[in-house]
């Protein structure tokens, strides 16, 4: 039997031929995917292995500070520190760090916001007009915020007086009868009575500078006073109060004094009398607002977690502990502080040359007035970011004191039904939110508003809820911030961004959409906006404790769990062990962030007040288990992925085994008519398929070595053995069933003629009329086909729902977005090998049903049918082959498809069309190609073949 099963595959070698293509077809299938799988695998794991762990593997907080979104979505909020109060104490923290297993339990807080001034210097020297003897530079500013979306033009400009005439201070005295000046430098006095008399204040003057006029008099120059009300009493104007004056002398050498701030006071550090500096190019330092958050951070706890140490630039490092006191108790608190903060928010300076009259003898009130409106002779636009400015002023040894500090709490949101986050405006009172206890002699402004940011006016989400220090018990002594190391928030150790988790200590600002244009948002110098700054001075948890009176000043701890390596099994228990033990710490809650990645949450912010447009946020909130769930859906989608190419490849073979079959039926009655049983005739056609496979097989592993070694796939060699005797038991399998069914016939040597019912036909036969007639006289064939076509149709629907299902699934956070960026290239070149399978199967079948049909091509040759008529009659049988596959493709791919997702989308639907249409339209031409490979035949060959 088996010499007769390969002679037999000798003699008709178009059968070994078809026959070992099919093998050849579907175990390069299964190489391929399990190729592609295997290396895809691989790749995701490790990419996933990498990017799995960010900075900490727990993020504990106090209970109850999971929002609603958060418990709902599976999300991490960001913003858990900033605006919000603290809840651990100091005990908790130390139960946490005793657990086995952790590595590092570093606490973070903020503790409030310190106001300080940020100092900005605009040059005057292009502006100043040499030639004149008395001349008012005024300077306008305006803020930009925002992305340059917000713009707030300052009403109250700043003045710079330049004359050439002699300047002086004068000396305050109360002379021995009671009476209270100031002295000229030729030792006349000015009583307050001859101030007002001159008309420089309308009340009291506490200091002013002096010019010489031509006649040799010293007078006053007014409007440079500083005013200084007190709570009821009017002391002068508040309005000129709030503008600052600089005055110059100029120089015949083109040099300048400047008496800015200088009195009569002694130097407080030298002890030397105050003097104008002499100076080459005049400034007027112009002063904004800005208030910094204070963080809260374990010095040894931080370097453990993102080695902070690494990242300081000049100093040194943060030490633990409390900080020093100073021989009269005053305290002195250590800060590591930020090199550069990502504020969004720049200066936009007009400096003009007013024409304006002479400022000795005017009534302040008229004066500024006079001076706001008056024409510009000439001007000069300049631009200053404060990100530069406060860099500029940074530096080891410098102080800051905490006598106005206030807490800000959190941002008010709320969430919309589409899942997107709305903030939520809230009313503030500006005026009482900006008062703090110590700044009755404030810069830029009256009574207790001297720290306003100019923004504060803006549409507001975070309100003003106190002070953030305690009362200080002497505001001569309050505590101060001295830098003893400045750090680059830039160089924090890095891990991956797609497993990064919130840093809030070091990071800020937000990709936005705004008028449909992305730009890129932070924060200013308001912190009641919606966007806040990072700590721009970390201090450690004692100090904090030391400076609230609080015991509980830390807002969250970052875990980090030891001998975690991923999250693979091992590493996952570990670190549910240890969140477990932490989770029976009263008063803790903990999430578990190993694994996680961050994913979109837009946030809309409507319109602000100075002109920026309703914008969408995009805060990156982490993913909670989004590694597990990429690895997890990976794995679910390659086991369905072999059942689909296993299954298709089955009806395939199938297809293929019966179309060669049935092509033996003179064979298999000449073998009847020699007495062999049923029993051996099947033996016979099952060892033929049974050689054919095995052979296909090795074909397939020579050719897949050829393909491994070009595309660098990942096909181990038991899954290559696997395969090839897979196939071959497949093979045999399938062959079993024809073979019965065609044993069981026992058909005779004469002729298949039927008897079918003849109708009078006007003309020629056409190829199509034809092609119908054919169709429908072989059922068998054309439904063989026709299933392949429709199993072409159903794997392919199959395969883009279970992309589709898998996108779905993994996607939203980066971790999963990346992943699916990686596999998409390998889906479609699975996409496009199922489709090649199907084709060439479908091709294959037609070319066996034509070699059946070999005398009936080869009478229409002869009875002169040209062979573009032979390739469209076979084109035209593919079209009905492909549209009756389609159909029976697309009910089974709806029934596929719809019934395990519970129904059928519209873009289910729109793929099945598209899939179908294609198949029709590929059939047809497989239909052509098969006729014009089929080769015309001698009468002997018909004869035999027949």
């Amino acid at each position: 039997m088996l010499k007769l099963a390969i002679q037999q595959g000798i003699a008709r070698p178009y059968r070994l031929v078809t026959t070992m293509a099919a093998v050849v077809i579907v175990m390069s299938g299964f190489l391929v995917l399990a190729g592609t799988s295997e290396s895809r695998r691989l790749a995701i794991d490790q990419f996933v292995s990498a990017n799995s762990r960010g900075a900490y593997d727990l993020l504990v907080r106090p209970a109850g500070s999971r929002s609603r979104s958060e418990v709902e979505s599976g999300l991490v909020r960001p913003g858990y520190l900033i605006g919000h109060d603290g809840g651990i104490t100091l005990a908790q923290w130390k139960a946490v760090s005793s657990i086995a297993g952790v590595d590092a339990a570093a606490p973070a807080g903020v503790l409030g916001y310190i106001g300080v001034n940020l100092e900005v210097p605009i040059a005057l020297s292009s502006i100043i007009d040499r030639t004149r003897e008395q001349q008012v530079v005024r300077v306008r500013p305006s803020t930009l915020a925002d992305a340059g979306l917000t713009r707030v033009d300052d009403s109250e400009p700043r003045f710079a007086y330049v004359t050439t005439r002699p300047v002086a201070v004068p000396r305050h005295i109360v002379t021995d009868d009671g009476r209270e000046g100031f002295t000229t430098p030729d030792n006349r006095l000015l009583s307050q009575e001859d101030l007002l008399d001159l008309g420089c204040a309308h009340v009291q003057v506490p200091y002013v500078y002096l010019e010489k006029t031509d006649a040799g008099d010293w007078v006053p120059i007014c409007g440079t006073q500083f005013l200084a009300p007190q709570p009821g009493v009017d002391r002068g104007s508040p309005q000129l109060n709030m503008s600052t004056f600089s005055v110059f002398q100029a120089l015949p050498d083109g040099r300048y004094k400047d008496f800015t701030g200088v009195n009569e006071l002694p130097d407080p550090v030298t002890g030397a009398p105050t003097a104008p500096a002499v100076v080459t190019d005049p400034q007027l330092v112009m002063t904004t607002p800005l208030w910094l958050p204070i963080g809260v951070i374990d010095p040894a706890a931080e370097a453990d977690l993102v080695d902070l140490p690494a990242s300081v630039r000049r100093g040194r490092y943060l030490a633990g502990g409390v900080g020093e006191s100073t021989a009269d108790s005053e305290l002195i608190v250590q800060a590591l502080v930020a090199e550069r903060l990502p504020l969004d928010e720049r200066l936009l300076v007009e400096t003009a040359l007013v024409d304006a009259d002479d400022l000795v003898k005017r009534p302040p009130r008229e004066l500024l007035s006079e001076l706001t409106s008056a024409r510009s002779i000439r001007k000069v636009t300049s631009s200053h970011d404060l990100a530069d400015v406060y860099h500029s002023q940074v530096s080891p040894g410098s102080e800051v004191r905490l006598d106005r500090g206030l807490k800000i709490g959190p941002a008010s949101v709320s969430t919309a039904p589409d899942g997107r986050q709305q903030g939520i405006p809230v009313s503030a009172d500006p005026p009482a939110a900006w008062s703090t206890a110590v700044s009755d002699h404030g810069e830029r402004a009256t009574g207790r508003r001297a720290l306003q940011p100019l923004l504060s006016g803006d549409v507001v989400f975070r309100s003003v809820v106190g002070p953030a220090f305690l009362d200080p018990q002497d505001v001569r002594r309050p505590a101060r911030v001295r830098t003893v190391g400045t750090f680059e928030p830039d160089s924090i150790r890095q891990f991956s961004e797609f497993a990064a988790v919130p840093l809030e200590l070091y990071d800020a600002g937000l990709p936005a959409l705004a008028d449909g244009r992305q730009v890129h948002l932070g924060p200013n110098s308001n912190p009641t906006s919606y966007l806040a700054l990072p700590p721009s001075a970390l201090i450690s948890v004692e100090n904090a404790v030391r400076l609230t009176g609080r015991d509980d000043v830390v807002g969250a701890l970052r875990v980090r769990v030891s001998d975690v390596d991923g999250v693979d099994g091992r590493s996952r228990e570990r670190v549910t062990q240890v969140a477990e033990q932490i989770a029976a710490i009263p008063g803790l809650e903990v999430d578990v962030t190993l694994g996680s990645s961050p994913e979109v949450r837009s946030v809309n912010l409507p319109s602000g007040q100075f002109g920026r447009p309703p914008v969408l946020l995009d805060e990156m909130w982490p993913r909670k288990g989004a590694a597990l769930t990429v690895v997890r859906a990976t794995d679910e989608k390659t086991v369905t992925l072999f059942g689909l190419v296993t299954v298709m490849c089955f009806g395939l073979l199938a297809g293929n085994m019966v179309a060669n079959l049935r092509g033996r039926r003179r064979e298999l009655a000449v073998l009847s008519v020699l007495g062999w049983r049923r029993r051996r005739v099947v033996g016979l056609l099952v060892v033929e398929a049974t050689i054919l496979a095995f052979l296909g097989g090795l074909v397939t592993l020579a050719l897949g070595g050829v393909l491994v070694a070009i595309t660098a796939l990942h096909v181990p060699l038991v899954a290559s053995l696997a395969a090839l005797a897979i196939v071959t038991v497949m093979t045999a399998l399938i062959a079993l069933v024809p073979a019965l069914r065609a044993a069981r016939r026992y058909p005779s040597l004469a002729p298949d003629v039927r008897a079918v019912s003849v109708r009078r036909t006007r003309g020629r036969p056409t190829p199509a009329g034809l092609a119908w007639t054919n169709a429908l006289s072989s059922p068998g064939r054309t439904l063989t086909a026709a299933t392949a076509v429709a199993l072409t149709v159903i794997a392919g629907s199959a395969l883009l729902a279970i992309r589709n299902d898998y996108a779905g699934t993994i996607t939203g956070s980066l971790l999963g977005n990346e992943v699916q960026a990686r596999v998409s290239g390998a889906d479609a070149a699975l996409m496009a090998m199922l489709l090649a399978t199907s084709l060439m199967t479908v091709a294959n079948v037609i070319y066996v049903g034509l070699r059946e049909r070999a005398m009936e091509i080869n009478t229409l040759r002869a009875v002169g049918w040209t062979e573009s008529s032979i390739r469209q009659l076979a084109g035209v049988e593919g079209a009905i082959i492909g549209g009756a596959g389609a159909l029976l493709g697309a009910v089974g791919a709806v029934i596929a498809v719809g019934w395990p997702l519970g129904g059928v989308s519209g873009a289910t639907i729109g793929t099945v069309v598209v899939l179908a249409a294609v198949a029709v339209a590929l059939t047809s031409a497989c239909g052509a190609v098969a006729a014009a490979a089929t080769p015309a035949l001698s009468a002997a060959t018909m004869c035999d073949e027949g």
